[in-house]
């Protein structure tokens, strides 16, 4: 049989280069989002409530962290959106890109040895088979 596999990937560090990914994907944060609402509201002659702001969240948030929020929130009539430089979004795309390559080379060097110990695996079954029919 082929030797225990040993890959150089940990599948620890690439769980925790996903887990980043994530992070560092996430431009804007449920605060972030909570007072643009709030400040969209207000721009248009609305009291931002609650009920309001919930229902235009893109993810729902718990009730407590919107209360929260809305009662330190102060007026920006400025403050509609969330602006992102192009060249942020550029390096984030480049860097998840890399990543997805890392991911991907790490699946292919863990899957060769189980590849091969499975082809050596079918020989001994067609072996063993032909070993029976011969008994």
């Amino acid at each position: 049989m082929n030797k225990p596999y040993n890959n150089q990937y940990n599948t620890c560090d690439i769980h925790q280069n996903i887990a980043s990914l994530t992070i560092k994907s996430n431009f804007m944060t449920i605060t972030d989002e909570i007072i643009i609402i709030a400040n969209q509201l207000a721009n248009q002659g609305k009291r931002p409530t609650v009920a309001l702001v919930k229902t235009r969240l893109r993810k729902s948030a718990p009730l407590p962290t919107i209360i929260s929020i809305l009662r330190n929130w102060k007026h920006d009539p400025k403050l509609i959106e969330m602006t992102v430089e192009t060249n942020d979004v550029e390096v984030e795309k480049q860097h998840l890109t890399s990543i997805s390559a890392e991911i991907e080379k790490a699946i292919i060097a863990a899957l060769q040895p189980i590849q091969a110990e499975l082809v050596e695996l079918r020989a001994l079954v067609c072996e063993l088979s032909k070993q029976k029919n011969k008994d």
